[in-house]
């Protein structure tokens, strides 16, 4: 199924702001976050410690995808 990845602050830097991705039927975040390391490695460090999040819900790896979703990569922040 072909997922629409959309991207914010440092992530959007690495990886655009949107890009579509093709991975299997039933992914994970887990199996997202390594299809994504295969074709861009330098993003390894930065994805492991964005969260994730699958429509406005805030997920963890072993989270199922589904088509149609809308998956978002959020980086660390900071501030007060």
């Amino acid at each position: 199924m072909k997922l629409k990845i959309r991207t914010y602050a440092s992530v959007k830097e690495l990886l655009g702001e949107t890009f579509e991705i093709e991975v299997n039927d039933y992914c994970t975040i887990e199996e997202l976050k390594k299809k994504i390391v295969s074709i861009k490695p330098e993003s390894a460090g930065l994805l492991n410690i964005c969260r994730f999040a699958i429509n406005e819900s805030i997920v963890n790896d072993e989270t199922q995808i589904k088509e149609d979703e809308h998956v978002h990569i959020i980086p660390p922040s900071s501030g007060g």
